[in-house]
């Protein structure tokens, strides 16, 4: 039996990795079409992603942006997105969350068989989620039974609606298809979501998304839609902008903004103090792996650095060299030596940091 359990979890850290790896690949293909942006990695990220595009729409908008036209660079659209409050930016993924529950009362014909599906997946104790385990522990506080009994029957009180709206209003709960249809209908803008095993190409090549959320509301649809890119593994949603929205960027030159297309995470070290690590290497380096520290850039040490500290010493000319020296659990330090690509062309975009 403990042979079988090991076996088991070898097997499903396999499939875990297989998928992460592919969904990382997918990342990178769709990078060509779409500047892929980031939301904080939590379970706010759909509604931090839609106020996000929202706010680029806007912004892109008010700069007239269109194809072949007059518009924005790449990097000057995260430049204004960086200059955001990032209280601002939680202030309106928090609105978004409230707005998606107030269309979803609204329109109770429409989302209730959502809800419930969603209740008694959770009742079952079938689902592992976070949300489930919240619903689950909702309905027991409520209704004063052991979390650990036949909840099902619960499904039956008149009330029993209201305990997914009191979790789901809470911040931090991972927002599901239900969520995403009522933004639709909240912004008023069609919502693609991207994801790995639902990839479709068109004739041209281009990518399309797995899932297509309209608005349910009378009067017209602005022209634009929201892209959204989804992480299975990782359940997680990430803002995207189509390319073709932006204005075309020259051939990179010496002079053109550089880095090293990093994903970092910032984590606490043993001496409390910020240290940063690698969540996704290079794909030019294969010296670099998941997990190792960034102990110094260019001899320069990032010790007490956070994500925006590395990033900023990481930055310099297109083409340039940059060495960085690592750690990693279990190996002495080591160099890697890497050359800056463009900063806007990297397959993703950190807004944030953790």
């Amino acid at each position: 039996g403990a042979l079988l359990s090991m076996l088991q979890g070898i097997k499903a850290s396999l499939v875990e990795n297989g998928l992460v790896q592919g969904e990382m690949d997918y990342s990178r293909r769709i990078g060509s079409q779409f500047l892929v942006l980031e939301a904080p990695n939590d379970g706010d990220c759909l509604f931090h992603s839609v106020h996000v595009s929202q706010l680029v729409l806007d912004i892109l908008k008010r700069s007239r942006t269109t194809l072949g036209g007059p518009g924005l660079h790449a990097e000057e659209l995260l430049e204004r997105l960086r200059q955001i409050p990032r209280d601002q930016l939680s202030a309106g993924a928090y609105d978004m969350r409230t707005e998606a529950l107030r269309v979803m009362r609204e329109q109770m014909g429409t989302f209730r068989p959502m809800i419930m599906d969603s209740l008694a997946a959770a009742a079952s104790g079938l689902q592992s989620d976070r949300t489930s385990q919240m619903l689950r522990q909702e309905m027991a506080r409520v209704y004063g039974v052991s979390e650990g009994s036949d909840l099902r029957p619960l499904l039956e009180r008149p009330d029993i609606i209201e305990i997914y709206f009191a979790v789901m209003g809470t911040p931090g709960v991972f927002g599901e298809k239900a969520e995403v249809e009522a933004l639709s209908c909240a912004t008023r803008r069609k919502i693609g979501i991207f994801y790995l095993h639902g990839e479709r190409i068109d004739q041209r090549g281009g990518h399309l998304p797995a899932e297509v959320f309209e608005p349910r509301v009378g009067g017209k649809v602005p022209g634009r839609s929201i892209d959204l890119l989804h992480s299975v593994a990782g359940r997680h949603y990430t803002p995207m902008v189509r390319r073709e929205y932006l204005k075309r960027d020259k051939s990179p030159d010496r002079a053109s903004p550089g880095t090293v297309p990093l994903v970092l995470r910032e984590q606490r070290g043993a001496d409390g103090l910020p240290a940063v690590t690698v969540t996704e290497p290079p794909r030019a380096s294969a010296e670099i792996q998941k997990g190792d520290v960034i102990r110094a850039v260019d001899g320069v040490s990032m010790q007490g650095r956070n994500v925006a500290g590395v990033q900023e010493a990481l930055s310099g000319e297109v083409g340039s060299p940059v060495e960085l020296e690592l750690s990693r659990q279990g190996a002495k330090p080591f160099t890697v030596r890497l050359q800056r690509v463009p900063a806007d062309r990297s397959w993703s975009t950190r807004l944030f940091s953790r």
